[in-house]
């Protein structure tokens, strides 16, 4: 058995079985080529971190979202998730193997990688789908509660670590946030209902909390037991948990700032008008906020589909 296919927490069998299929497939390949799938074979069974059979078509999904971010030359990531494909192409038409399979190939139906699926430059606009496998990936309350605040208001990180319990506040049927940006400029930022009950069961787990307690606390560790303190999260803590919510999917780089251009860019995409992402992004200017948009698709969405006669 090859060592390189030996993912942490997989049985032995399992990986026989992992190499029951390379075997089969690496017969028909060159030998270079048959190191490229062995390589890829074995990043893709650690990341999944379970028996290979058990995967899910939400598994396959999240991979090729992760496979995407992290390389983000599309001629490095296509042949890399391709090779998924085909290994549980060729399992799910071995009458050996394909009786494991749990729930049939399950790579069937989800498409390779595409160019507009890769990440370039420094403050990227996450897709969708890569906002739903990071979330579901981040382990901890807290810290999914934190990214996903940040990508559905578009704070900055300072505005977040300065958030209070007391100032998430209802006006008449919704709730709202007025948070202090650049210059000391007051602006009023909605919270979303489905946001505002995830705060709610987070604060859940802090009944001594009161209306002055920071909204999000900092973790307490000391050995053995794991708990929370009272203290604010800083910056710099904040900064932490969102390059490490982007490393959980492949993206080794992910800053708060680019939570913010994704916010920008998704409000965009689905219809918001240039000025009124601009108040609600806190900018004094508009030109700020297109340097933010991101264009993810301009054939789907093309301004040019409006100019008719």
């Amino acid at each position: 058995m090859n060592s390189d296919l030996v993912p942490v927490g997989v049985s032995a069998i399992d990986n026989a079985v992992n190499d029951e299929v390379f075997t089969q497939v690496a017969g028909q390949l060159a030998p270079s080529s048959a190191r490229s799938y062995r390589r890829a074979l074995a990043e893709y069974v650690v990341w999944l971190g379970k028996p290979f059979y058990q995967a899910t078509k939400r598994d396959i999904i999240d991979y090729r979202v992760y496979v995407a971010a992290k390389y983000p030359n599309t001629k490095t990531a296509q042949p890399k998730f391709s090779i998924i494909k085909r290994f549980y192409a060729e399992a799910a038409n071995s009458p050996e193997i394909a009786p494991l399979l749990r729930y049939g190939d399950p790579a069937a139906s989800v498409r390779g990688i595409q160019n507009k699926d890769t990440t370039q430059g420094k403050h990227i606009a996450l897709e969708v789908d890569q906002v739903r496998a990071m979330l579901r990936r981040i382990p901890t309350e807290r810290d999914r509660l934190i990214v996903h605040m940040l990508l559905r208001t578009a704070l900055r990180r300072s505005e977040l670590a300065s958030l209070r319990v007391g100032m998430v506040e209802a006006v008449g049927p919704y709730w709202r946030i007025i948070v202090r940006g650049k210059g000391n400029k007051a602006r009023e930022v909605k919270v979303p209902d489905d946001l505002k009950e995830d705060i709610d069961a987070y604060l859940a787990t802090r009944p001594n909390a009161t209306e002055a307690s920071p909204l999000f606390v900092a973790s307490t560790h000391n050995g053995e037991t794991r708990g929370m303190s009272e203290a604010p999260l800083s910056d710099d803590q904040i900064y932490r948990i969102v390059r490490a919510a982007g490393a959980r999917i492949g993206i080794a780089k992910l800053t708060a700032h680019s939570t913010r251009v994704t916010a920008v860019t998704t409000g965009l995409d689905n219809g918001a008008s240039i000025q009124d992402m601009a108040i609600a992004a806190g900018h004094a200017d508009v030109r700020t906020t297109m340097h933010y948009y991101r264009a993810r698709n301009m054939l789907r969405n093309s301004p040019l589909d409006k100019v008719k006669y």
